[in-house]
């Protein structure tokens, strides 16, 4: 019986595979350490960071308070709780903005309310969306559509939050 010998094999075989070993091991090394290098964060993220519980409470109190303030139909206290963004720069409701959401809150009053969502994108837009509901149904089996969604953008400005109305060409995070 013959047993197996160990191959021996000559220096330069060696140290040729420890070189490319070696030239493998730095390449992994270094593309690892690049993963662990953090990214800066981005405005979305560091908004988020940096929001409390304190801002959503202030933001649900808020929207609650002007469609509370719809719903017993004082139309002109809601219009002063709302604000819009122009260049950039917080400014109460316009006049002809203003004269547009008397005419849709005298179409569909606010009988009823429900928060269907709020959710936090930046300093500038953010979203809370109701349902409202402008008419009451006749009976159990009336299934006519009597709800509409609004949407406002609470913002902060100086640390307060304001109101605004969600513009058409607006981000929504629920989209």
């Amino acid at each position: 019986m013959q047993l197996c010998t160990p191959v021996l094999y000559n220096d330069t075989y060696m140290k040729k595979h420890f070189f490319y070993l070696a030239i493998f091991a730095l390449i992994m090394l270094s593309a690892c350490s690049e993963q662990k290098k953090e990214k800066a964060p981005t405005a979305h993220e560091k908004f988020i960071s940096e929001l409390t519980a304190q801002d959503t409470l202030d933001i649900l109190n808020l929207s609650n308070a002007c469609m509370d303030t719809l719903k017993v139909g004082n139309v002109d206290a809601a219009i002063k709780m709302l604000y819009v963004i122009r260049n950039d720069s917080l400014i109460r409701v316009p006049d002809s903005k203003e004269k547009e959401l008397r005419q849709n809150f005298k179409l569909f009053p606010v009988l009823d309310y429900k928060l269907e969502y709020y959710a936090f994108i930046d300093q500038a837009n953010n979203d809370v969306k109701y349902q409202i509901e402008f008419f009451k149904h006749n009976s159990p089996d009336d299934k006519t559509p009597n709800t509409i969604g609004f949407m406002m953008n609470p913002v902060k400005v100086d640390g307060k939050w304001f109101l605004t109305l969600k513009e058409p060409n607006e981000k929504v995070m629920n989209n």
